[in-house]
């Protein structure tokens, strides 16, 4: 397996990177409060990109590792997963020049997501935070609090309920910043 030239370089276009709180049930074997999501535009065979990460997985776990197919909505999705004890611990997908990493829920999740289920995007708390552009960045807050930091309580961090951030260039040399947070009243 060739992990540079097989998959780190047609890793060519933009990315998201999320952390997804689950406070009250860690990712199992992981033992995270937390799962983590990964999806990133690819260049090339998707196909054969695939075959390369399944390939890099089972190099790297064994025989933890099986291809699965993950039906959300009437839509089927090929899925590489590492499981523990029947608990998936690490998942990867390849889809529509995309490919979406997850651990524990976050893959599933995502792609009921993808196929219409409880759009964010579609939700007046994200919608209202997107007037000027799609946030680049989004933190639903109390989750964050329960997730990182779960016996703080106070009144000022409990008033903050979302931050996003946008930007634009002005000009080439001029970059707007707009910082939006949602308070609790």
């Amino acid at each position: 397996v060739n992990l540079r030239g097989d998959v780190l370089q047609r890793l060519t276009g933009g990315y998201v990177l999320a952390l997804l709180p689950r406070p009250n049930n860690p990712t199992p074997t992981l033992n995270t409060p937390f799962d983590v999501l990964m999806v990133a535009e690819v260049d090339g065979d998707t196909a054969e990109l695939a075959d390369a990460l399944s390939n890099t997985l089972r190099l790297l776990f064994g025989d933890i590792v099986e291809a699965e197919t993950l039906t959300v909505r009437g839509q089927s999705f090929e899925l590489v997963t590492a499981s523990v004890a029947g608990d998936a611990v690490l998942q990867i997908a390849v889809l529509d020049g995309r490919i979406a990493v997850g651990t524990g829920d976050a893959l599933p999740t995502a792609l009921a997501a993808f196929v219409g289920d409880n759009r964010l995007v579609a939700q007046d708390r994200w919608t209202v935070l997107n007037q000027d552009g799609v946030s680049y960045f989004y933190a639903d807050m109390p989750a964050v609090y329960n997730t990182f930091f779960p016996g703080e309580t106070g009144e000022g961090i409990a008033a903050i309920r979302q931050v996003g951030i946008t930007s634009r260039a002005l000009t080439d040399d001029l970059l707007h910043v707009r910082l939006l947070v949602t308070l609790a009243l």
